[in-house]
């Protein structure tokens, strides 16, 4: 069984998985989020072998149904396709969980796609809010959970 490592990463690190499995309609220079050079934001990177295969980000920012000052959104997380299933999802949130936790976080939460309500489910999320659509990206819903 290959071995999950997960690590710290740049913001520029996450841009070529953003496009590839997020938004493939923009041009990599357009995927730079809002937060992404905070001294606050993490990036973190899931790697099979030297192979950046997964990535996620948290943001400090008060979720929309609950505003509590120790909020953190994770944004822009995905997984290749081929090691989908595998624990890299689950390893980045948790990754991302721990960082949260070091910064005295209460909360987090996403805009998550409806394809990816279940792993969200399994991980202790809940839903809050009715489906939204993100034009030219999907239906979403607001989710999130304690940390």
């Amino acid at each position: 069984m290959t071995q999950i490592i997960i690590r710290s990463i740049t913001a520029e690190e996450t841009r070529p998985l953003r496009q590839i499995m997020l938004r493939p309609h923009q041009a990599i220079s357009e995927l730079d989020y809002h937060g992404d050079d905070n001294e606050k934001t993490y990036h973190v990177g899931a790697f099979l072998d030297d192979e950046l295969v997964g990535i996620a980000s948290v943001y400090l920012e008060n979720a929309p149904y609950k505003p509590e000052p120790k909020s953190w959104r994770l944004r822009g997380m995905a997984v290749l396709h081929h090691v989908q299933r595998k624990g890299y999802g689950k390893a980045l949130l948790h990754a991302c969980l721990a960082y949260i936790a070091k910064q005295n976080g209460l909360l987090i939460w996403c805009n998550a796609r409806g394809g990816a309500m279940s792993f969200y489910q399994r991980l202790g999320f809940e839903v809050h809010g009715d489906a939204f659509e993100i034009p030219g990206i999907g239906l979403h819903y607001i989710m999130g959970r304690g940390v």
